[in-house]
């Protein structure tokens, strides 16, 4: 009976093909994530643990529709700071993780220095929020607006130790991944309100 993972910790093909049933059902229940993987109750319950503990599984989650809790603007705004040292990062640092509207921040390569994913009402509502600059000293920021999506992932794949994505992703889930376009029903504003959004030193 299988019960554990490879023994130098590596995940093998069933931990793949539990990752991918609990990406695709956060909700689903150990005796049917073990019918479909092919492994008893117990063995299973036992792997997740196992994943859990690793760091593998990070969590569970409700996705929610950001448009029915009043969240209908996204935009991706590229910031540069205008000085680099660690006491200016980390009031940065401080200021953006205190604001709930900012999603993601990231580190990144290119003439900017990070990219925020910033969720608001509307646009009026980012650009209140977006005063907070001047308490940080940015060099430049521009923001780039989400007027439609095209597609979305969830999740990330799942891939094995040559690369590949694992098999069985398709049988593992209910139905087929879909494709999302959500049309903004304020596309022309939006349009509109971003020939604003685009900021150099000085700007307020």
């Amino acid at each position: 009976m299988a019960t554990s993972t490879n023994p130098r910790g590596r995940m093998d093909a069933t931990d793949r093909k539990i990752l991918l049933a609990l990406q695709a059902e956060g909700r689903i229940t150990n005796a049917e994530l073990a019918q479909r993987v092919g492994l008893s109750p117990p063995s299973v319950l036992e792997r997740v643990k196992k994943l859990e503990r690793a760091g593998v599984i990070r969590g569970y989650v409700a996705l929610l529709e950001p448009a029915l809790v009043g969240m209908r603007c996204f935009t991706y705004v590229e910031v540069s700071l205008a000085r680099h040292g660690n006491e200016a990062v980390q009031r940065f640092v401080r200021l953006i993780t205190r604001m709930d509207e900012v999603l993601e921040c990231h580190h990144i390569t290119g003439e900017a220095d990070c990219l925020l994913k910033i969720a608001t009402r509307d646009i009026p509502a980012y650009e209140e929020l977006i005063r907070v600059e001047p308490r940080c000293r940015l060099g430049r920021r521009q923001g780039l607006g989400l007027l439609s999506r095209w597609s979305r992932r969830r999740h990330p794949p799942v891939s094995g130790p040559s690369g590949k994505i694992a098999r069985g992703v398709r049988r593992l889930r209910r139905a087929p991944q879909r494709v999302e376009r959500i049309e903004d029903r304020h596309q022309h504003q939006r349009a509109h309100g971003l020939r604003a959004l685009v900021h150099r030193p000085g700007d307020r």
